[in-house]
């Protein structure tokens, strides 16, 4: 007599069905990350057609992708510029030309004196670091089971309805569905069993009738909650991973890393504060949060790397000295330790950098900082200050470079004010602003900036279907800026202002992604706060 197969239970059937489908995502990840890798070498190599790499190396293309000042051809000058003074440093930076940090240009200058296809390859290796570097901070901002996360999650399950996120593009699965106290198919709650006994017959009818009622309006809420999460485009579990191949396997970073017709170093530039905002999250691991550490000096020293490079990146001080306070319990104690270790590897970079420069150190910092901001021999780019200062008087340029490099600084305080509790898209929120606001824009700070935007999947369910749109809209400016270049400067047939209205709709689209998600992440935290304070009374 055979044996009756036990059935499988439904929670069974779920969770392998969840883990097949993470597979099917792993396997897939994979297969792109090969691919993307493959692509990327066979530019390094050239081994393309002509005709495609031409095209591809092409002047009108690299103003587009790369800033001509993080490229292998800038470092060369200086480099060049020092073989003339048999080797100083200092020197390099005589009138004006060179105006990268001297300890870039002596990290770089051995690597200069190989062939293009090796500094190629040092920009792949920093392209896979920023992956990785968004795959771990992606990971932290939802598998970390700190106080405030678990916080969310029960207000989450809590929140009313009419403040809960209109479309669920991404599925949280349980953290997202709220718990149906009225749900269980019984006609009357057994709390009010005595309540009820004290009742009349016809207040009794009554009562029924209202929880009957309840519990379809309850039940209606849920179905209508559980037809978002099924309708959703993708899990919170793969964010992660989604998050890391948008931008490795992206053609405009793939482009702008290996393709263009001198090597970009501007990869240098997302990394290093990448990897200060990893080290001072919670690393993912087996530990729980009580046993975590998060290593200081080291997150302080990629940031103060980076803040050597362009000063802007010192804002990103704040949300690390956040994550630091949330996992040592004390924001007070973090932001005094953070703000001693910038301050000295600060000044030891700097003093790094006087040895080099010798008594020329004055002159090299000036140099780098008043060429810099005072956007002066700005190239066509994606950006609106080149087009802004080619129309300025002489008379009012100091005015307006003054008043356009502090604008970024302006939103530091209030967006901490407002999103300090959320460290991460409180960064991601500062770099878009950066980008937006920078003197020379390139694809490849867009491709980083929605990568960015994918690390905080909890705000992204709040954005509007218009950034979907000016998502898809982005690629329409893009390409007739990239043929407006060439009829202007290539063939002489066009003009400047038929570049600058495609420069105005990317910034414009790019401006309504930007603050779409900063007004989604202030409605996230509206909407915690009002949970929180409707469950106290």
């Amino acid at each position: 007599m055979g044996i009756r197969p036990t059935p499988m239970q439904p929670a069974t059937v779920n969770t392998r069905q969840k883990e097949e489908s993470r597979d099917d995502y792993h396997l897939w990840a994979k297969r792109a990350f090969i691919v993307a890798t493959a692509v990327r070498l066979f530019l390094i190599f050239e081994a393309i057609p002509s005709g495609l790499s031409a095209f591809m190396k092409s002047e009108a293309i690299a103003s587009a992708m790369v800033d001509p000042i993080y490229t292998v051809r800038h470092l060369r000058e200086g480099t060049f510029l020092m073989d003339l003074s048999e080797g100083s440093v200092g020197d390099a930076y005589e009138g004006g030309i060179f105006r990268l940090p001297p300890l870039m240009l002596a990290a770089f200058r051995p690597l200069l004196l190989q062939p293009d296809w090796v500094m190629r390859l040092l920009v792949l290796l920093m392209d896979m670091g920023i992956a990785v570097c968004l795959y771990d901070i992606s990971r932290s901002t939802f598998l970390t089971s700190d106080h405030t996360f678990n916080r969310e999650v029960a207000l989450e399950a809590q929140m009313n309805e009419r403040i809960r996120p209109m479309s669920a593009w991404i599925k949280f699965g349980n953290m997202l569905a709220a718990p149906s106290p009225v749900g269980s198919g019984l006609c009357v709650g057994e709390t009010d069993k005595f309540y009820l006994d004290g009742l009349g017959t016809k207040q009794k009818v009554e009562k029924i009738t209202e929880e009957r009622l309840e519990n379809k309006e309850e039940n209606r809420m849920q179905a209508g909650r559980d037809a978002k999460e099924a309708a959703a485009l993708i899990s919170v579990s793969v964010a992660p991973l989604l998050c890391s191949l948008f931008y490795y396997c992206n053609p405009l970073s793939v482009l702008a890393s290996c393709g263009t017709t001198s090597p970009s170093v501007q990869s240098v530039l997302y990394l290093l504060p990448l990897l200060a905002i990893r080290e001072a999250s919670v690393v993912i691991s087996k530990k729980p949060l009580q046993q975590a550490h998060v290593d200081v000096p080291v997150s302080v020293i990629f940031l103060a790397l980076a803040s050597y490079l362009e000063i802007y990146s010192l804002v990103y001080l704040v949300p690390i000295t956040l994550l630091v306070g949330k996992t040592n319990g004390n924001l007070k104690h973090a932001a005094i330790e953070c703000s001693g270790y910038i301050i000295l590897w600060t000044i030891l970079l700097h003093w790094a950098s006087s040895l080099l420069v010798g008594k020329n150190w004055y002159l090299v910092q000036s140099t780098i900082l008043c060429e810099g901001l005072s956007f002066s021999d700005l190239s066509p780019n994606l950006g609106m200050h080149w087009y802004f200062f080619v129309q300025m008087f002489d008379r009012f340029r100091k005015y307006f470079a003054v008043l356009f490099n502090g604008i970024p600084y302006i939103f530091i305080a209030p967006m901490t004010t407002r999103l300090g509790s959320y460290p991460i898209p409180l960064a991601t929120s500062f770099f878009i602003l950066g980008t937006l606001l920078k003197p020379v824009q390139t694809a490849h700070d867009l491709t980083i900036s929605l990568a960015m935007i994918g690390m905080s999947p909890r705000s992204i369910i709040r954005m509007s279907n218009v950034s979907l749109v000016c998502l898809f809209a982005l690629a329409v400016p893009f390409l007739l800026f990239v043929m407006d270049y060439w009829l202007w400067l290539e063939t002489g047939s066009g003009n400047a202002n038929y570049m600058y209205f495609q420069c105005l709709a990317y910034n414009v689209f790019f401006g309504i992604i930007s603050l779409d998600f900063i007004s989604a992440t202030v409605k996230r935290d509206k909407a915690l706060r009002l949970t929180e304070k409707l469950r106290t009374y």
